[in-house]
């Protein structure tokens, strides 16, 4: 048995609680669209989170 994978849906919910986290702390967030498109700009690095 392999054990439990994760899914998709729930990796992208972890992935976008650690960026929450990351903004809370250095981060610059901005809503780039209506499509729920967000720029988080975090000490230089920019990283995209599609909900």
């Amino acid at each position: 048995m392999l054990g439990h994978l994760p899914k998709k849906r729930e990796l992208k919910q972890k992935s976008a609680a650690i960026l929450q986290l990351r903004h809370k702390f250095c981060c610059k967030r901005e809503k780039t669209s209506y499509i729920e498109t967000e720029s988080i700009t975090c000490a230089g690095n920019t990283l995209l989170a599609v909900r």
